[in-house]
This record gives C-alpha cells, structure tokens and sequence, in this order.
C-alpha cells in the first residue's frame, strides 16, 4: 500500500508500518515494547510522536490519520505460557517489530499474514500469536486459541496509518484540507488527556 502511494498507483491508503518493514523506521519506534496499557493512549502517541519530529521518511505522502491497536498478548493453542522458557520451541505470529519481540521473548517469529492467521493455527502450522485479543473474536481465533497471557509491561501496537499521496494532497484547496490532521478537542485538555470522556 505504501509503494502504491508513493508511486501514485493509488491517491490514498491505508495500512500498517509492520507491513512494510524499514520504510518508516523511526515510527516503527511505536512497535518496541514500550508498555502501552491501551490503544486510545499510544494512538496520542503516535500522532503526537509524528506531529513533533515530523519524520522524513513520511514525505511523499500526507498523513491523515495513524492509529494504533490495542496491546498485544500472547496467544496459545495447546499449552499457556507462564514463564520465558515457556516459549523456546513455539512458533508464535508476529510481523514487523513485533516480530523482533517475538524472537526476543525466546520463540520463534512467523510472519504470516493476517489473512492466513486461522487457518495457519488450525493446521497447527504455528504454535500462537502475539496479537491484540480483539483478534479473538473479530478473526474468530477464539474458536482455537486456548490460553492468553498479558502483560502490559511487553505492550506494543501495530502502528496504523492512512495516507494521501503529498503530489494529490498540496494542489487540494484550503477548506478540503482543514483540520485533517486534529484530534478532537474534547480528547485533550491543556495537552493532557480529558478523563472525563
């Protein structure tokens, strides 16, 4: 999707940093374990975390929107994980950075694509998936999948963004571009979070 924008295949898109590795490596920072309790907190962060460094890396495309998901557990089909030693023979989903975490947790990273996940766990092709647990329901991997483990502390996201090829988004006129880019008010308050929302 990314090659589509930039080249001017497709005007607009969306998708994720972890889909097409090392072409946003410094938002690719988004995926390292860096804790992240829930989605609408890192989502602050990567908006916030591009609106302030700008990377280069983001100049042949506008940014419209990044997003992230929610922190992803650890997910198992026949055995739960209790401990790191756990994990050295398994073969756990993970794409991108994520995937690097994976490794570094001490099993085995495969890089199947989501369209490939419920399949690939009912065949037992892999042992897991290092996934948020909306997946559980929204992939239908629940069906399969047998024991979680969560900890915040190994919290990353997948970074999502939508984009517009910059040569489509500069000639745009002023009031189609306005506030693309804006969080809502009401979800900041003096640059901290509104708690009552």
């Amino acid at each position: 999707m990314a090659v589509g924008v930039s080249t001017g295949i497709a005007d607009i898109s969306m998708a994720h940093c972890g889909y097409s590795r090392g072409r946003f490596p410094v938002m690719e920072i988004m995926e390292l374990p860096i804790g992240s309790p829930i989605a609408y907190i890192i989502t602050h962060v990567a908006n916030d975390f591009y609106d302030k460094f700008k990377p280069k890396e983001w100049s042949a495309y506008y940014p419209l929107m990044f997003s992230t998901s929610p922190p992803a557990v650890l997910h198992t089909l026949t055995k739960p994980v209790r401990v790191l030693e756990e994990l050295k023979s398994m073969k756990i989903r993970g794409t991108g950075r994520i995937g690097d975490l994976v490794k570094a947790l001490g099993a085995t990273p495969m890089p199947i694509e989501m369209v490939d996940l419920y399949e690939s766990l009912r065949r037992n092709v892999m042992d897991g998936n290092f996934e948020p647990m909306e997946q559980l329901k929204g992939f239908k991997i629940g069906e399969l999948i047998k024991y979680a483990t969560a900890s915040w502390k190994i919290g990353t996201s997948y970074t999502f963004y939508i984009v517009m090829n910059r040569s489509k988004w500069d000639p745009l006129p002023p009031d189609k571009k306005r506030s693309s880019r804006k969080l809502p008010t009401s979800l900041k308050k003096n640059g901290q979070f509104n708690k009552t929302k």
